[in-house]
């Protein structure tokens, strides 16, 4: 199984973190902060892609905070790459919360385009925004904030990919401040499904159906 990270700046492989071996029917951990570009805040998103040529299943635990402030942790899972629409609803609207969308183009050129809609309270209803265009370049991540309307509730936000554009992987982080240290929490999206099959039926002669007599 090999590793590959996908940044802000550009993809590399780790020099002695590129390469696991897990035996059949066992679990590894192991931990990656060494691997990954260091900041003096530690903000930098990046995107950790891994080649099995065995089916695998991976999971990921991250540790926020520092000294005399909360420990916060956050669990995430693999993500699928997306060629149509996904979306993510409940998206809280408060001062005190970010929300970060990570944007990754694995193989090559992604363009999205990422709407916004509103909730607010009653029977008033919300107008989408606009769609926001945005490129990443292949082998690239972008790492961007949504800023919703003002004076709603919540809102979804919808991701769909320009046509021709190639696969992508979305994630997002919601970070909350507080007295007592960040809360944070996120995980990576998933294709919206959109269309479904419908069966076929036609008439079959060998059924007959019978009206009961009503007296």
């Amino acid at each position: 199984m090999t590793l590959r990270v996908i940044s802000p700046e550009g993809t590399f492989e780790p020099a002695e973190s590129n390469a696991f071996t897990v035996t059949s029917g066992t679990v590894v951990t192991t931990d990656m902060t060494p691997a990954l570009p260091q900041t003096p805040d530690g903000s930098l998103p990046v995107t950790l892609e891994l080649t099995s040529d065995q089916p695998i299943v991976v999971g990921m635990r991250q540790f926020f905070g520092e000294r005399r402030v909360q420990n916060e942790t956050a669990f995430s899972a693999g993500a699928q790459p997306i060629t149509g629409p996904a979306a993510v609803s409940g998206l809280p609207v408060r001062d005190a919360t970010d929300v970060r969308l990570a944007i990754s183009a694995p193989e090559g050129d992604v363009e999205v385009d990422i709407v916004l809609l509103p909730f607010r309270g009653g029977k008033s209803v919300g107008e989408p925004t606009a769609p926001r265009r945005l490129k990443v370049p292949g082998g690239q991540l972008r790492n961007i904030k949504l800023n919703p309307p003002t004076d709603i509730d919540w809102y979804t936000a919808i991701v769909t990919p320009v046509q021709g554009s190639d696969p992508v992987l979305l994630a997002h982080r919601v970070r909350e401040k507080s007295r007592y240290g960040d809360l944070m929490t996120g995980y990576p999206w998933s294709p919206l499904r959109i269309e479904v099959s419908v069966p076929s039926a036609a008439q079959n002669e060998a059924v007959a159906v019978r009206r009961a007599a009503t007296s």
